[in-house]
């Protein structure tokens, strides 16, 4: 996302809402197979997310 990082953040932050903490980092991307085929390539924008939460 280069520039937009930050807006990218803020599009999360309001489908999960603003009082979530929002922690993690950017990597040069990932391997991962697409989906019309079996073998992994790198792709090169990609955001995971992992939600924890307490009740």
């Amino acid at each position: 996302m280069d520039q937009r990082a930050e807006e990218e953040l803020e599009e999360v932050a309001e489908i999960i809402g603003q009082d979530s903490f929002l922690f993690g980092f950017y990597s040069y991307g990932e391997m991962a197979p697409f989906e019309t085929n079996r073998f992994c390539e790198l792709h090169n924008q990609t955001m995971t997310l992992t939600l924890i939460s307490e009740s």
